[in-house]
């Protein structure tokens, strides 16, 4: 538990200081969280990614920094979002991520997934590209 409380607070710092440079960037504040979590959500269930890489799930050129695969990338991503019981939000906020306000939604309730995929050795790149 508590490394997890320290994991955490190392990812609010690291947002805090990418906020920085965005608004020294000149980016509007409603964009920032956007920005940093980049398309966090489309791997996220419902988010249309996890449909439309099928023929990549087993690529070796799609594989995680961590190695493993895409597939169980996505297997991981929705195990973690059932652990943590934030799948019926998701899907709900899913379906408007469009607007920028419901994204941000989305991003403050996907956190605790995100926080726990980089847990399980996933990068900030393996889960926003």
């Amino acid at each position: 538990m508590a490394k997890s409380i320290e994991l955490e607070a190392q990812i609010r710092r690291e947002i805090a200081v990418q906020v920085v440079k965005f608004a020294e960037m000149g980016i509007p504040e409603e964009e920032r969280m956007a920005m940093y979590f980049q398309n966090f959500h489309l791997n996220l269930p419902y988010g249309g990614r996890q449909n439309n890489l099928q023929k990549y799930l087993d690529d070796p050129r799609m594989s995680k920094q961590n190695g493993k695969s895409l597939r169980q990338f996505y297997i991981d991503v929705n195990a973690t979002t059932t652990e943590i019981g934030v799948g019926v939000e998701i899907r709900r906020l899913q379906l408007n991520s469009r607007d920028l306000a419901v994204r941000n939604q989305l991003f403050e309730v996907a956190f605790p997934v995100y926080v726990a995929l980089r847990g399980k050795s996933y990068t900030h790149r393996d889960l926003t590209q």
